[in-house]
Order: structure tokens, then sequence, then C-alpha cells
């Protein structure tokens, strides 16, 4: 029998092959509204921070009292968020109205407004771009490194580390005046830089991480033989000044330094024995077997009454 491969696999692997050789990732998100110019579009790595939440947003029952400028923010995360369940209640609109003071957002669903709150680590990100936006320092389609650099620039305490090494703010201006004007390109990057996170990374790549002051981080990879710093989830790669740890940290920048090679993270035995996966699975059997003879016992004992 010929059997054939589905479409949609072999979508997904296209798919995967084009994001791994070049092409710069895209957000959905955007916002746009208040004072703002132009819409502007969230990073690859804001949109997925802003939909990366434990729990739903809280729906309110009733409307709440708002004040203040709101934004239209126009994203996929309003229908996940607030789905349609396929009989009496559609699925919610992909533009909805935001509200800084407050955190609150005015969802359309079935034509009726639905009301949630985010929380404060969502509302920092949406914040950041508002911010920026009505100060004209971004553009309508940033990249990371342009909001990490402007929001430091604007007095937001972004921490810095490459490897373990802290950067003291001494430090971090160096580094951010050695970013000035470099501007991201697509993939792929030059040599000696990796296609994705889990190829064989050269000897002397480190992570640097830039820490936001609501407790999330964003990461570049920085490949000394390249000299370029590279974001995977936008797929794109930044040309960067050569030895651009030396110029910031001095001597603990230098490629190979231990200072900022990148930390292994350890991995802890998992608890218990391998003896307890014979003993559940031994201990599972003899229960089916158990049902099985009580239910036939059951079943007899029943035909013969």
């Amino acid at each position: 029998m010929r059997t054939s491969i589905p479409a949609i696999v072999i979508a997904a692997i296209t798919l995967a092959l084009v994001s791994a050789v070049g092409g710069a990732a895209s957000s959905d998100t955007t916002i746009s509204g208040g004072a703002l110019a132009q819409a502007i579009r969230l990073t690859p790595v804001d949109e997925a921070a802003l939909f990366q939440r434990i729990n739903l947003p809280p729906k309110l029952d009733d409307a709440p009292e708002v004040s203040g400028k709101s934004y239209t923010v126009k994203s996929p995360y309003w229908p996940k968020v607030l789905p349609g369940n396929g009989k009496d209640r559609p699925a919610a609109s992909d533009e909805a109205a935001y509200y800084p003071e407050g955190g609150f957002v005015r969802a359309s669903q079935g034509g009726k407004d639905a009301w949630i709150v985010l929380d404060l680590r969502q509302r920092a990100i949406l914040d950041r771009y508002v911010s920026l936006g009505e100060k004209h320092l971004i553009s309508a389609d940033p990249s990371q490194l342009d909001i990490l650099r402007d929001a430091a620039a604007t007095g937001d305490d972004v921490g810095v580390t490459a490897g373990a090494r802290n950067f003291g703010a001494t430090e971090a201006g160096k580094l951010w005046t050695a970013l000035e004007g470099v501007n991201p390109r697509s993939f792929p990057a030059p040599g000696g830089a990796p296609a994705t996170p889990d190829a064989g990374m050269p000897a002397d790549a480190t992570w640097i991480t830039f820490l936001l002051p609501e407790g999330r981080d964003a990461r570049l990879l920085y490949v000394p033989g390249a000299d370029v710093l590279v974001d995977y989830v936008a797929q794109q790669y930044y040309p960067v000044p050569k030895n651009l740890l030396t110029l910031a940290l001095g001597a603990d920048g230098a490629s190979g330094s231990a200072a900022v090679a990148s930390v292994a993270v350890p991995q802890e035995k998992p608890p218990g024995s391998h003896a307890w996966w014979f003993i559940m699975l031994g201990g599972g059997v003899v229960l089916i077997a158990a049902a099985l003879f009580l239910g036939r016992s059951w079943a007899k004992r029943k035909a013969e009454a």
C-alpha cells in the first residue's frame, strides 16, 4: 500500500527549514493610538513575553472606571485568552483597547465588551513601547536591541551580564556606547555564528543577558570570532565592533576569558530510583488483572442468580 505524507507535515518541515536558514521572524502584535505617530510592532521576544503568563488574565464581570489615554493593541493574544466555544460565544476580536492607568483591556467578543486586566509584567512591556514611541525614539518596527538600548538611555534600570560577569553602571554605559548605531540583519549570520542555539557553539561564544525592570530578561549570543550578536527568536544578527566585551569590561571581556565564559546549568539527577517504574508498572498490571477477574466473577454470579 502506498502512503503519502500529509501536506501539513510537509508545510511544517518547510517552515522549519526556512526559519533555520534565513528570513527574520516577525511579531503579530502592534500598538497604536494615543500620542503615537504610527503603529509600532512588538519584537518577537517581547510578543512572546506578553503571551507568557501562568494563568489567564482575570475577566471582569462589570466594566471598570477607566481614565487616561487608551491605545489600540492588535494581537492574536486576545482571541487566545477569550476563545470562542464554537456555539453561542464567538472568539474575541484581535483588536482591543488598552488603558495603561490600571492595566485594563476592553476587548470585543461577539459585538460585546469583554474586560480583562493585565499583570504588571505585561503592562511594563506595552508601557515601554508607549513611552519610547511617544518620544519618537523607536521606529514602526524596532529591533530588540533598539528597545533595550533606548530603554536604558531613558532611565530604565537594565542590568547586563555576560556569562557570570555582572556589568557595573560604567561598564554597561560603555557597552551601550559601543552598540550605538548597530542595526540588525537577517540570517544567515557570518561564519562562526551557529544557525540555531542548540547547534555546536564556538568555544568563545557567550550569552549576554539583559535583565529588565519587570523581572524578565532578553538574551543575545555574542560570537567574538564573527563579531556578531545573534537574536535567535527574531532570526537576526547584529554586526558589532571588534572585541565588543573588551571595550566594556577590559581584560575580563577578552575572548576566552573565564570571567565571561558561558555558564553551564547544572542538571540534577531525578529523585528516586528507576526501580519505582517497574514497581508502578507491575502494580498497574496487577490492578487491571484484578479488576477483570472481579468483573467476570460478578457477571458469572449474576447469570447464575
